[in-house]
């Protein structure tokens, strides 16, 4: 869990992404918490290893005590300045994910909600605050399998929709509307949301790789002056 990287005290977790495992490293034990929390389905013993994977190393220093003398971030080898200490870990957690996402070759990943039903998958695309999550929590109630609330992972061999089981980021008021008030008791809070996992909100509600029935688009109904624009 611990090595010397460049003088810095590091802390370390291997994660696996289908064919791409993903060496995150922090001086910050905070940010490794947070990562461990947010994957905790995705991790993997360091000493472990597939051949045929690709592998990549993030790496986040934020004490300027380092050979570029500021808090950066170390992306596979490419190293960005982190000037703004306030969205350091937020801009780190991004960063480092949107790095995964283009460096996974077996699943294209897009950003979706993913739930499924007597085998059949269903995709949620939407923008930030369109309700995706709330939809996925209101679905999963009512009985379909947790695919993913962020990410649908599409097999390019296999044309099956993936879990990508990432734990959920999610407001204490989505919590309520979609029936599960109880869960924001004890939550870990990060940047103003709540971190839990699909397995604390509903137990066993975690679904397998299917095939794709349905894509459905969340759009905002108002256009840019907040009115409902008459149907065509």
């Amino acid at each position: 869990m611990e090595l010397l990287l460049e003088g810095s005290f590091i802390q370390q977790i291997k994660l696996r992404f289908f064919d791409l495992e993903a060496n995150i490293k922090s001086d910050s034990c905070d940010f490794i918490t947070l990562f461990t929390k947010m994957y905790r389905r995705f991790l993997v013993d360091k000493s472990s290893s597939l051949s045929g994977q690709t592998s990549a190393e993030f790496i986040l220093l934020t004490k300027p005590d380092n050979q570029w003398g500021k808090p950066v971030i170390i992306l596979d080898g490419e190293v960005l300045p982190l000037a703004d200490q306030r969205l350091q870990e937020g801009y780190a957690y991004e960063s480092i994910l949107s790095a995964i996402v283009t460096r996974v070759r077996s699943h294209l990943l897009i950003h979706a909600g993913v739930v499924s039903r007597d085998g059949q998958g269903v995709i949620l695309v939407a923008d930030a605050r369109h309700g995706k999550t709330t939809l996925v929590l209101e679905l999963i109630r009512r009985g379909f399998q947790f695919l993913s609330d962020e990410m649908a992972a599409l097999g390019r061999v296999d044309r099956l929709v993936h879990p990508f089981p990432r734990s959920l980021r999610i407001r204490t008021g989505t919590l309520q509307l979609a029936g599960f008030p109880d869960m924001t008791e004890g939550a870990q809070k990060w940047l103003g949301k709540l971190i839990l996992d699909i397995g604390e909100i509903k137990p066993g509600c975690l679904g397998k790789a299917v095939p794709i029935s349905h894509i459905i688009i969340l759009q905002d109904q108002t256009d840019n002056n907040g009115n409902i624009p008459a149907h065509r």
